[in-house]
């Protein structure tokens, strides 16, 4: 599993509901992951949570890691609504 927390511009939560950023990050985020540099496949967010200080992203459909790999990219290509391009590299060693 891979976590992101975002908090989106004007985000806040309130006492009786979640802002409607909430639901559409949750089932509209797409992303896209290679190991090492190796072929890159996508998916999809796959539900979180939502606080006071933001949204949590659950990527829990990666395919395992193998035991000798060195580093995962981590492409968010959809956020909700708003396309882009958010790059991590994440050490795996």
């Amino acid at each position: 599993k891979l976590y992101t927390f975002t908090t989106p511009p004007g985000y806040s939560l309130t006492t009786d509901h979640p802002p409607y950023q909430t639901e559409s990050l949750m089932t509209n985020s797409i992303a896209e992951y290679s190991v090492d540099s190796g072929p890159i496949k996508q998916v999809k967010s796959g539900g979180g949570k939502a606080d006071a200080e933001g949204i949590t992203l659950t990527w829990d459909n990666l395919d395992p890691m193998p035991l000798d790999a060195k580093e995962l990219t981590f492409i968010i290509t959809q956020l909700g609504d708003m396309k882009g391009r958010w790059e991590f590299k994440i050490p795996l060693n």
